[in-house]
């Protein structure tokens, strides 16, 4: 081996023993892709998504909100349905049903209410306000869905327990006894749900009259309750 080459053999080695120093330029980050953000993530992600509409409302405790609640509370029934299914009868009588439980379903939607339940020829309704309910019943009692039938309707406001498809307390069974005071028909209020509407003092029930009745018996609720029902409708 010459010179030469011996010299060449030295520099590899000592280039295989000394660590390489080399300049790099720092790499930039790619900017952060803007994404809107959705409604769960501007809400929070414990937030749960705002319901899209009366279809998203799959049960009864979902439309009230809470467990616990103050709502108004209406039953109707159809005045004297036996002896009428008796004239008609039954084939006659079902189609009357279906029509007025059609025409009650659609005032539901239209003043935002809630059907608990039916039982026979009677509706348990919930709605968030009196005057709603008011306007309900009074709808119904205006037009049934079947001229030959009329319906007499209770409402009262008070705290209920919610279920998933009804509602219990007494201010439930309150309510009930009003709606029996309709013995022929007519439109039924609390003392407490006509504060309401007084209070309210919508301009659509200012042509209302109402009747008062004192000492009122209602079967279970101790001592005499005070009344009302909107005059012409009874």
């Amino acid at each position: 081996m010459d010179r030469q080459e011996r010299s060449q053999g030295r520099r590899a080695g000592s280039d295989r023993l000394s660590p390489k120093f080399s300049f790099r330029m720092p790499q930039r980050k790619p900017a952060p892709t803007e994404t809107k953000p959705t409604d769960d993530a501007e809400q929070g992600s414990d937030t749960p998504a705002k319901p899209e509409g009366k279809k998203s409302i799959q049960n009864f405790r979902q439309w009230a909100g809470f467990d616990k609640i103050t709502l108004t509370i209406v039953f109707t029934d159809i005045v004297n349905s036996t002896a009428l299914g008796y004239k008609l009868g039954n084939e006659r009588m079902d189609q009357v049903r279906r029509a007025h439980f059609k025409r009650a379903r659609n005032l539901i939607e239209k003043h935002d209410g809630y059907e608990i339940k039916t039982n026979g020829d009677e509706f348990m309704v919930a709605f968030h306000t009196v005057v709603d309910a008011l306007d309900f019943a009074l709808s119904l009692h205006a037009d049934t869905g079947d001229e030959r039938i009329g319906i007499r309707a209770g409402i009262h406001v008070g705290p209920v327990i919610v279920e998933e498809q009804d509602a219990q307390g007494a201010a439930v069974s309150y309510t009930a006894r009003v709606m029996g005071m309709a013995v022929n028909g007519g439109v039924w209020l609390s003392n407490e749900a006509k504060n309401h509407v007084d209070q309210e003092k919508a301009q659509r029930h200012e042509s209302l009259q109402f009747e008062a009745h004192h000492d009122c018996t209602l079967k279970g609720f101790p001592g005499q309750h005070f009344l009302w029902s909107v005059e012409g409708t009874g």
